[in-house]
């Protein structure tokens, strides 16, 4: 780490010391009006903060160009007659490539002649639709975090309401909820677990395949989402992929923790609109391992994560026909635990000493879509899209003469064709609707088994067949002034596998008591289909045959209810504060007296393989949250989060319990400041400090695992201990330097920095009948490197 930092400090010293030259790049983008998304001609964009007016105006189909602007920060306000003005402030503007801004302006509802309304100053546009437990990010804001390694769900774990102290997987525990409650959407598509080694019906992984290069501004819900999205009851990761730059080639070259990268970006054809995006990561710890180095500190111990993805996007204006986008996400993954490779000093998160784990995981999407429009106030948008997910598991445990023993197997995926159709009609400045449906055809193959003690293998799941999920929604808008915004909507879908269905009636709120302050409330019902490999587990009759009895279950349920309200302090303060109850029903549980409840499935890596269920558990979370923010001005953000909340459940013996995710609170401050040395090169140091309640587990009944040689629970104090706190502090050094025609990035994200034991998890070992601990990623430095021309 000494090493690194003194060839950081003599590569700033000299960048600091070379020759400045008039670096200049372009800023441009589009307007467009924010419920319809038709092209605002004429609208006028302004850059702030300078000693001459600096200023243009967009053109027939909506477009800007400020050129040859000196590199640096700027901040820009769009104004349009009869629309709200839109400001951005603080974008960075380098010379390796343009700065796309694009606004998207909100209709007054009454026309003031003399005075001009203002939304909230910020970098991305928060989606009206809702108004309460939202928050919105871009590239920068998704990059800019210290401890996110780049990942927007690890990111998203400095949010109020979000939990993640858990180092091996970038989980999202929002609000007490199950990880395997979130929805991932990329640009309006439902997509599968967008992790590399992430399993079936999980959300989450140790490291994403989502590129933040790629992203375009995004939107992140924590409850109580409208009435567009269904199938989720914890929150909602909605994504969009930013277009290619339609005017000029462009390239990104880039190393670090999250592997290495190739970008490229730009037109067709100088004669067309139509422009491309792609990029391709590659494993970096597999490539050092080729040079004879192995995995430790990544939490693999020497095992080796092979992996890779690619991510493009390709978007096609027509003149008669409208936007045709088509997208595609994909990656491969694979990891070999092997016990005779096992380092003792450093075993990693997930190895056991007796055993070898072969594991492999695949997952693609790819979707075509088209964006058409009736009129400037009424639009219509077709998508089709297929998703495929796999996973191939091989554990094996040792013979004394290192013989395998097979113990488990599985090879299963899981495939979605979508087909679907919204309509989106304004009827003017208070009244618009948003209705659509949805097909899908999914696909299953599963076939797994596991070793019983007799020897004999016992199938779980041998199933390959398919079912339809059909979905529908209405979203209404109604603004009755400038300070009053009121959606109201349903979302309903039925699953044909067993028949159920689900009504969900959604109904959010804000109102502004004056520019200063906002009141916001939120009420809705949300139901989450079971997992498919839950449905279709089987169940060996007295007669030798298998019945799949889980297959009735009825989706779970969970009624939200939320108040917050909003004050914006002076000089980009601004303090947030929401209350939130959420009861869950239909959870399923076992059919006799048991501890068992589903609410708790995602909590590890295990697939949920509990037979007989029923829908009969229950559950609740409530607590209240608080946000703290400075929004980026003169080089300088902050942003404190603190959450307190209450999570328990009830099985079939009706004990009220904590459930796996209680952990009581999270507090987290992010902040960061950058530093302009010259035109050409700018340091920013960020810092981020988490501490949370530690862990729920179940205590080891260490008599009966001595008995027995391996590890037993006590079933009698399910979730009863909490381990200790969970610690944290990651520090980031970032050094950018602009060129000619190029921009280069180099950054240090001391994860963990002081080094601080947060425990994993507790295991029985039999060689010396003892309880062990294996603790989290100790100090760990992520080292980033990035070239944009």
């Amino acid at each position: 780490m000494k090493t690194t930092l003194t060839i950081l400090l003599s590569l700033l010293l000299s960048l600091a010391l070379s020759a400045q030259t008039n670096l200049v790049q372009n800023i441009k983008g589009q307007v467009i009006d924010a419920d319809t998304g038709w092209p605002l001609i004429g609208a006028n964009i302004q850059v702030l903060n300078q000693e001459n007016t600096i200023g243009t105006s967009t053109d027939i189909d909506g477009y800007y160009t400020l050129n040859e602007l000196p590199v640096g920060r700027y901040s820009l306000v769009c104004t349009y007659l009869g629309y709200k003005q839109q400001q951005v402030s603080n974008m960075l503007l380098t010379s390796g490539k343009e700065l796309i801004i694009n606004f998207s302006l909100s209709e007054q509802v009454i026309l003031d002649a003399v005075t001009i309304v203002a939304t909230k100053e910020t970098n991305v546009k928060v989606d009206e639709l809702a108004t309460i437990s939202i928050q919105s990010f871009d590239s920068e804001v998704a990059s800019r975090y210290a401890g996110s390694r780049n990942d927007v769900a690890r990111m998203a774990a400095g949010f109020a309401g979000v939990s993640a102290n858990d180092d091996s997987r970038n989980d999202i525990v929002i609000r007490g909820n199950s990880p395997s409650g979130l929805l991932w959407k990329l640009d309006g598509i439902d997509i599968p677990n967008p992790s590399h080694f992430g399993a079936l019906g999980a959300t989450g992984g140790p490291v994403s395949m989502l590129n933040n290069n790629l992203l375009d501004n995004s939107l992140f819900m924590t409850g109580a989402f409208p009435a567009i999205y269904g199938n989720a009851l914890s929150g909602v990761f909605d994504l969009s992929l930013r277009k290619g730059n339609k005017d000029k080639h462009e390239f990104t070259a880039q190393v670090g923790f999250n592997g290495v990268e190739l970008g490229a970006e730009g037109p067709f054809s100088k004669n067309s609109s139509a422009s491309y995006l792609i990029n391709y990561r590659y494993s970096v710890v597999d490539l050092i391992s080729k040079l004879g180095n192995a995995g430790g500190g990544t939490g693999t111990g020497n095992a080796i994560p092979r992996y890779q993805d690619l991510s493009f996007k390709v978007n096609v204006p027509t003149k008669k026909i409208g936007v045709f986008s088509f997208i595609g996400l994909a990656g491969n993954s694979g990891i070999d635990f092997l016990a005779e490779e096992l380092d003792p000093e450093n075993p990693g998160l997930f190895s056991q000493g007796n055993q070898n784990l072969r594991y492999r995981s695949n997952m693609g999407v790819t979707a075509l879509t088209n964006k058409h429009y009736f009129s400037n106030k009424t639009y219509g948008k077709a998508s089709l899209a297929f998703s495929r997910a796999g996973v191939q598991t091989k554990l094996d445990t040792l013979t004394l003469a290192l013989e395998e023993v097979p113990i488990y197997r599985d090879d299963s995926f899981q495939d979605r064709i979508r087909l679907a159709y919204d309509v989106k009609h304004k009827w003017n400045t208070q009244h618009s609707l948003m209705i659509g449906a949805n097909v899908n055809q999914m696909s299953f193959t599963f076939e797994d088994s596991t070793r019983l003690a007799d020897s004999s293998f016992r199938s779980l799941r041998d199933f390959n067949g398919s079912s339809n999920l059909f979905q529908g929604y209405a979203q209404w808008q109604f603004k009755p002034n400038n300070k009053w915004v009121l959606n109201t909507g349903i979302f309903s879908q039925f699953f044909a596998l067993n028949n159920s269905y689900s009504i969900e009636p959604r109904i959010n709120a804000r109102y502004e008591i004056n520019p200063s302050i906002a009141l916001t409330a939120g009420l809705g019902r949300h139901s989450k289909l079971q997992d498919f490999q839950l449905y279709l587990l089987q169940t060996e009759q007295a007669d030798g045959t298998f019945l799949k009895t889980n297959q009735d279950l009825e989706m779970t349920q969970s009624d939200q209810a939320m108040l917050g309200m909003d004050i914006y302090l002076t000089k980009g303060w601004s303090l947030k504060t929401e209350a939130y109850y959420q009861s869950l029903s239909n959870v399923p549980i076992e059919r006799d007296s048991s501890w068992y409840s589903a609410i708790n499935e995602g909590a590890d890596f295990g697939i949920p393989s509990v037979d007989s269920l029923i829908n009969g558990g229950t559950g609740t979370n409530y607590g209240i949250e608080l946000t703290l923010e400075k929004s980026f001005v003169k080089g300088f953000y902050l942003l404190a989060t603190t959450s307190l909340f209450d999570s328990k459940y009830k099985g079939s013996d009706l004990k009220e319990r904590s459930t796996a995710f209680d952990n009581g609170y999270v507090a987290n401050i992010l902040t960061g400041k950058e530093f302009t040395i010259n035109e050409k090169l700018s340091i920013a140091t960020d810092v981020k400090l988490t501490t949370a309640g530690g862990r729920r587990y179940t205590p080891i009944d260490l008599e009966m695992s001595k008995l027995q040689g391996a590890t037993v629970l006590d079933r009698e104090r399910i979730f009863d201990e909490q381990f200790a706190d969970y610690r944290r502090i990651d520090i980031k050094l970032t050094i950018r330097h602009n060129m000619k025609r190029a921009s280069q990035e180099w950054s240090v994200d001391l994860q963990n920095a002081f080094n601080n034991q947060n425990i994993f998890a507790q295991s029985y070992d039999p060689e010396t009948q003892s309880i062990n601990t294996t603790y989290q990623l100790g100090r760990y430095p992520v080292i980033n490197y990035k070239i944009t021309f």
